[in-house]
């Protein structure tokens, strides 16, 4: 993910440590929400043509990349009767052009899976080593145990289900990670409303105050090149969206 960028949100820069910048997005969707009967999944393509993500060795672009995985995400789970899949974005456009800033635009995405009554908000990106070509490896953030703690064993759970399945693509398991919110932000930014100190990274921060779970997922890193490897053209993306599917249904149990 670009390593978030501003404040919190998902952005563009290194590893473990990184900043957040959110993105927007609804995909001025027409959908409806789902029948309770089934699992309601919001997939949350990290980014967009206004807030661009990381960008990779030869020019690649996060932001396209996450569409891409998104779509075939989607197309894998639909397989499936028990599941009702949203997106957040479904073309290069940010879904919230009136949104003042980034983290505005991921505010609203995650508005957007309260609307829609998502049972988990998964949110895809890629990894920048912001300088650091060694830099390489899958790891999935978390919300942290403040507030909705139940939301973290979920994320661990799913999570690591996520990582399992991308280390047999060849992707070092560089594990589960949260961040708290940092000192440099408004107070009223700092902490949820029982007071405990919030998530820093956006969209998990936001998901969280909307009352959904989310984990964010970093698949590998752009700028390192046996990860982009196993990242570049449709084969590999599709080997992708199959472990982070096959995550899914066996987490949710979904069946055909």
């Amino acid at each position: 993910m670009a390593m978030a960028g501003t404040l919190f949100g998902c952005g563009g820069s290194a590893a473990t440590e990184q900043t957040t910048v959110p993105d927007a997005a609804e995909s001025e969707s027409t959908q409806t929400p789902a029948s309770s009967d089934k699992v309601v999944l919001l997939i949350d393509p990290g980014h967009d043509s206004a807030h661009p993500g990381a960008t990779g060795i030869g020019g690649v672009k996060e932001e396209d990349l996450t569409l891409q995985l998104g779509e075939m995400l989607k197309e894998e789970l639909q397989q499936y009767s028990n599941v009702e899949i949203y997106m957040t974005r479904e073309t290069s456009a940010c879904p919230y052009p009136d949104a003042a800033s980034s983290v505005e635009d991921n505010r609203q995405r995650c508005a957007y899976a309260e609307e829609i009554g998502a049972d988990f908000m998964i949110s895809l990106h890629f990894n920048s080593g912001s300088g650091d070509e060694t830099a390489n490896g899958s790891m999935v953030l978390i919300q942290n145990t403040n507030y909705e703690p139940t939301y973290n064993e979920m994320g661990q759970e799913l999570g690591n289900l996520i990582l399992s399945n991308l280390s047999t693509l060849g992707f070092a398991d560089k594990g589960l990670q949260t961040k708290d919110m940092t000192d440099d932000v408004e107070p009223e930014q700092q902490t949820y409303p029982d007071g405990s100190r919030s998530d820093y990274y956006a969209i998990l921060h936001h998901a969280k105050l909307h009352h959904v779970p989310a984990v964010i997922v970093e698949h590998g890193f752009i700028t390192n090149q046996e990860d982009l490897n196993r990242i570049s053209g449709t084969e590999n993306l599709q080997k992708l969206a199959g472990a982070d599917a096959q995550a899914i249904v066996t987490y949710f149990g979904l069946t055909k």
